[in-house]
């Protein structure tokens, strides 16, 4: 994350980085690198600053022919831009289990073919900063990949154990009888742009 790696200055949606967590004095400004300026959308990115209903970044799943775009938020109105990420999990790319909400029969049913997803699927998620790839896991806990659960389960949405420490998606979307098909991938590869 680049917060963590450097030192920042935002204001005005633009984010200024030092190259370094150091605070440049008097004496090293001769020699320190130019700063990096990333200005509006990548600085909110990097910020977390991504409004509700804004496209962010999209989704691919070549063999299933899926290619949506991403806004923040899962609303009814948000789904009518194509798929939602869950406001509460973390963005793309970072530590985390980032969670992804898409129609099956509504607003473009962009996520309809979910259901056919098998394991060593790959899947693209490109944002501002970088583009991500993520391998559908083998099944896990019990239950197959993806599975079939209740819109309360809480392991859906978790950020605990491995899921915290790893890059994760998970892939949601409706199913029969108001439940939920869920599919769980880990990333495999990232690419910066």
């Amino acid at each position: 994350m680049l917060s963590r790696r450097f030192g920042l200055i935002a204001a005005a949606g633009v984010l200024l980085t030092t190259g370094c967590s150091a605070a440049i004095n008097a004496a090293d400004k001769k020699s320190a690198p130019p700063p990096l300026l990333l200005s509006g959308f990548k600085a909110a990115y990097e910020m977390h600053h991504i409004k509700i209903g804004q496209a962010f970044t999209t989704v691919a799943i070549p063999r299933l022919h899926v290619d949506v775009t991403v806004v923040e938020g899962v609303s009814d109105q948000t789904l009518k831009s194509g798929a939602g990420h869950y406001a509460n999990t973390p963005y793309p790319g970072h530590h985390g289990n980032v969670a992804i909400f898409g129609q099956r029969s509504s607003y473009g049913a962009p996520f309809a073919p979910l259901d056919q997803l098998r394991v060593g699927d790959q899947v693209t998620l490109r944002t501002p900063i970088d583009q991500e790839t993520y391998d559908v896991v083998r099944p896990f806990g019990g239950h197959s990949n993806p599975w079939v659960t209740t819109p309360t389960d809480p392991t859906v949405l978790s950020q605990s154990g491995a899921l915290s420490a790893g890059h994760f998606l998970t892939l949601i979307t409706n199913a029969s009888g108001g439940h939920w098909l869920v599919a769980r991938l880990r990333m495999i590869a990232r690419t910066a742009l």
